[in-house]
């Protein structure tokens, strides 16, 4: 198991980080096109500006997790890796394309039409609550494969094995639409599935955010600044407090194409 450095296991505000964050969007509104939602590197780099001169996570010390990939550090001192074939299947830091410069994680698996797993992902802790968390990042898909889709994201609620947890995955669906599936612990795996009500564009970034309040209880999506999806009542509003996130490419079955996705500037405030 992963142990989460210091800073990055306190416990945030999550009303501070919202404030910065409203701050940085006012500066930048017009980043945000609610029509096209087509937002490159350089415009999310810009929204970020004051976050860039010292670091996206140094902006953020009070943030439960953080990994803006910047630091040299390599990803095992943050996140717990599973790869899919193991000689196969590539998760790294990687500098050819980021939002806070000078890099990103990179997450692939190659073509195999008959593999009935393929992944290459990391595990995250984040502490303990029962109240909710927020969790933002910024993606960049750069092939999909429609047959096998791609998930790319988890939060995940509970302690122990995933069949006890409260799991929310955004992944892409066979015809590139992409989906918020929430699974119970009562689900055998799929549980409910949520279309977004616009996707991020394959070759473009995209700045995501997956807010959930167990309390009130309401779940909400947002893309690049706009909600495209909920707010809606959760599967479930009941944890035993852990909170965990995965990244990369969770799980794809048989590509017929080479799987690429690159995340960056991931990070969970706690309620």
């Amino acid at each position: 198991m992963l142990c989460v450095t210091s800073a990055c296991a306190l416990f945030p505000s999550l009303d501070d980080l919202r404030d910065h964050d409203a701050q940085a969007l006012d500066a930048s509104a017009d980043i945000v096109d609610a029509t096209a939602f087509d937002v490159d590197a350089a415009d999310i780099t810009d929204a970020n500006a004051d976050a860039a001169d010292v670091g996206f996570c140094a902006a953020h010390p009070t943030a439960a997790f953080c990994a803006d990939f910047d630091d040299g550090n390599p990803l095992t001192s943050q996140w717990t890796l599973e790869l899919l074939p193991s000689d196969a299947a590539v998760l790294l830091v990687d500098s050819d394309a980021s939002t806070s410069h000078p890099s990103a994680m990179l997450a692939s698996v190659p073509v195999n039409p008959t593999a009935s797993t393929m992944k290459a992902d990391g595990l995250g802790l984040a502490g303990t609550t029962t109240k909710g968390a927020h969790l933002e990042f910024d993606l960049l898909l750069e092939a999909d494969d429609p047959s096998g889709g791609l998930f790319f994201m988890s939060l995940r609620f509970g302690q122990g094995a995933d069949a006890n947890k409260y799991i929310l995955t955004l992944h892409t669906a066979a015809s590139g639409q992409v989906d918020l599936q929430e699974q119970g612990p009562s689900d055998a795996q799929v549980g409910i599935q949520s279309p977004l009500s616009s996707s991020p564009k394959i070759g473009s970034w995209s700045h995501m955010a997956l807010d959930v309040d167990l309390e009130k209880p309401a779940v909400t999506v947002t893309m690049n600044g706009v909600v495209v999806l909920g707010p809606q009542a959760p599967k479930t509003a009941t944890t035993t407090g852990g909170v965990s996130l995965r990244a990369g490419i969770m799980y794809s079955v048989g590509p017929s194409a080479t799987l690429r996705c690159r995340l960056d500037n991931v990070l969970v405030a706690l309620l």
